[in-house]
């Protein structure tokens, strides 16, 4: 029996995929699906169907499976060992088949002969009875990849497997193919990439083109540029998944709200920022930026301007204002008797200002970043009230974590373009379990790069959907 109560859509969920031999969980963050997982394990134990679990997932969400969401869902009814990985070979006490053996590992670990090693020990010791999890299984994406094809080839060996993601597709119909291919390559009917990328992707072949030359150059390659035949895509994967949507979840009620702060750059700021700009607008406009990765290289620069920040061939950094940490204190006194707040940064040297700002004017400040243990000590310190302001990169801590705590507030201080992350990160403290409305607080500069990054996560257009247009106007 589950040890909290649950969604009623979870128990339909787990009606459907508990003693299914492969299963994707296609949830929106925070619909329970790690809950679900865990009762799923936790059925075939029960039932004699497996005696271990091998757990896949992203550095750091790793170790809240074993720290806190087995604890907090698993029932007590049985024995169970579990851990986190410690890059050591498994010792002769793995294997007992009179409890629930479970280990976490990072996905990345993979990559490595020691960590497949670990884990074909494991499946090994309990005879192929085994349930492989990966979590965040948009992370083995890249087909090619030394830890997707490891984890496929790991998870061809267990007998029960599943994938758990939010984000299923970022660019193309092809970010499912790996992803189904490690629970059954049977479920879309395609040994190879090529094949599946022939029957759902509309591919063009083309050349690469040299910016100083203007002329293409070397062999043609295959170049994803649309979908087709998507019916009969989502059709194949409809009995081996489900799809939660956070609205599902929470009856259709919105449970969060989002404020705006608009503020005007200040000369200082807005000088270098022009300069930068134009610069980079003819540049475009000349044919010199001709990627959209040279592009977004160009964007970035513009945002850590507005963070008030210059970097430096040397990788020092000139200081050019504190505007928008004075914009962000502006943002706390208004909302820092409701409990501790999140503070959304993209750049590295965001941590360091911000920690120091605040830690001047009184604050206890956190920042997530460094080792596992030192992340895993700020946060438990965030979420025991320990904390007042709690410094996370999305790229780390937006997947996976939960941070609700008594957290009701987030302010989103600067960005990056990867829609997806941000997309997480919105569900970091917008979960079941919140003691009311939770509220996104978004800085922006008017008339800046931050306007047209916001409306871009809104309206949902990612990366893979950009032109270079696009980036030129976001900058003009």
């Amino acid at each position: 029996m589950p040890k909290l109560p649950w969604f009623p859509i979870q128990k339909v969920t787990l009606k459907q995929s508990h003693d299914r031999h492969v299963f994707a969980h296609l949830h929106d963050p925070g619909a329970g699906k790690t809950a679900i997982m865990i009762a799923e394990f936790g059925i075939l134990y029960m039932t004699g169907k497996i005696t271990g679990v091998l757990i896949s997932a992203p550095n750091k969400v790793d170790t809240q499976w074993i720290n806190e969401q087995i604890p907090k869902h698993l029932s007590t009814q049985f024995k169970t060992k579990a851990t986190v990985w410690d890059k050591k070979p498994l010792n002769k006490f793995w294997g007992n088949k009179n409890r629930l053996e479970i280990i976490a590992t990072n996905i990345e670990s993979f990559r490595t002969k020691k960590g497949q090693q670990m884990a074909n020990d494991f499946i090994e010791a309990h005879d192929g009875n085994v349930m492989m999890i990966v979590d965040e299984s948009h992370e083995i994406q890249n087909f090619k990849s030394k830890q997707t094809q490891g984890i496929i080839e790991t998870g061809h060996k267990c007998a029960y497997r599943r994938i758990a993601t939010g984000t299923l597709l970022g660019k193309s119909l092809f970010d499912a193919f790996s992803q189904f291919y490690f629970l059954d390559p049977k479920i879309f009917g395609h040994q190879y990439m090529s094949s599946f990328k022939s029957e759902f992707c509309i591919v063009r072949f083309e050349r690469r083109f040299n910016p100083v030359t203007k002329k293409k150059y070397g062999k043609a390659f295959p170049v994803i540029r649309g979908n087709k035949n998507e019916t009969k895509f989502w059709s194949l994967i409809a009995p081996h998944s489900y799809r939660v949507d956070e609205s599902e979840i929470r009856g259709g009620k919105k449970t969060s709200n989002v404020q705006k702060h608009t503020y005007t750059i200040d000369d200082a700021t807005k000088k270098i920022y022009q300069e930068v700009a134009e610069t980079a607008i003819a540049e475009i406009d000349n044919e010199i930026v001709l990627t959209i990765k040279a592009g977004l290289s160009l964007e970035l620069r513009l945002s850590q301007i507005l963070c008030g920040f210059l970097p430096k061939q040397d990788g020092t950094y000139i200081n050019i204002s504190n505007q928008r940490l004075v914009e962000c204190e502006k943002i706390i006194r208004k909302i820092k008797e409701d409990g501790p707040i999140i503070i959304w940064v993209c750049f590295i040297h965001d941590f360091y200002k911000i920690e120091k700002y605040f830690k001047k004017q009184g604050y206890r400040v956190g920042i997530y970043r460094g080792t596992k243990k030192h992340c895993a000590e700020q946060k438990e310190k965030f979420l025991n009230g320990d904390l007042d302001l709690f410094v996370v990169n999305p790229m780390s801590g937006g997947t996976g974590e939960n941070f609700q705590g008594d957290c009701l507030h987030d302010i989103y201080y600067s960005y990056n373009d990867n829609q997806w992350k941000h997309w997480q990160s919105l569900f970091r403290i917008d979960r079941k379990g919140a003691k009311a409305k939770v509220t996104h607080h978004f800085l922006s500069a008017s008339k800046s790069v931050n306007v047209k990054t916001l409306q871009r996560f809104n309206s949902k257009k990612g990366m893979g959907k950009r032109s270079i247009d696009d980036i030129r106007k976001a900058i003009a």
